[in-house]
């Protein structure tokens, strides 16, 4: 089963290109983008923790495109492991007011079972995310998750 968030609302939905119930959106249009913030990669809890920061945003604003680079900014800055935006002087600007504005809840990422058993070879004379891999099987909830698996 795929569980995905919905960049659009900040709710769980059931696959990552599938419409979200809530708000009906199905996909941003970039199916990496859509597949990094599924369980593919992060835990329920963690895409839950990321859809209220999601929802705090969109309280903020109902531009969907500010809501859009909005969360990606804060991505970019508060969790550079997800993913790393550039963005034009303006639309920083703009995203850094609007975040700044906001109390946001605190996130914590935590891989998924599925992305721990799928760990692809890493290719030569890079890490490949090894070190953020590390940092994850150090964590308690992590170990949990391991401790009934055949994954080192």
């Amino acid at each position: 089963m795929t569980m995905a968030l919905c960049l659009r609302c900040g709710e769980m939905k059931f696959g990552a290109f599938c419409a979200c119930p809530t708000c009906g959106v199905a996909s941003t249009g970039n199916p990496q983008l859509d597949i990094r913030f599924s369980d593919h990669h992060f835990d329920s809890t963690s895409l839950s923790e990321l859809g209220l920061v999601v929802k705090a945003i969109c309280d903020a604003t109902t531009d969907p495109e500010m809501r859009h680079w909005a969360f990606l900014s804060y991505c970019s800055t508060n969790h550079p492991s997800i993913l790393k935006v550039s963005l034009t002087p303006d639309w920083q600007a703009s995203t850094d007011s609007l975040l700044a504005s906001l109390r946001l809840p605190q996130v914590t990422l935590r891989p998924s079972r599925q992305s721990l058993r799928n760990r692809a070879p890493l290719p030569e004379g890079s890490d490949g995310g090894r070190a953020l891999l590390d940092y994850f099987k150090s964590l308690p909830a992590t170990r949990e998750l391991l401790k009934d698996t055949d994954i080192e």
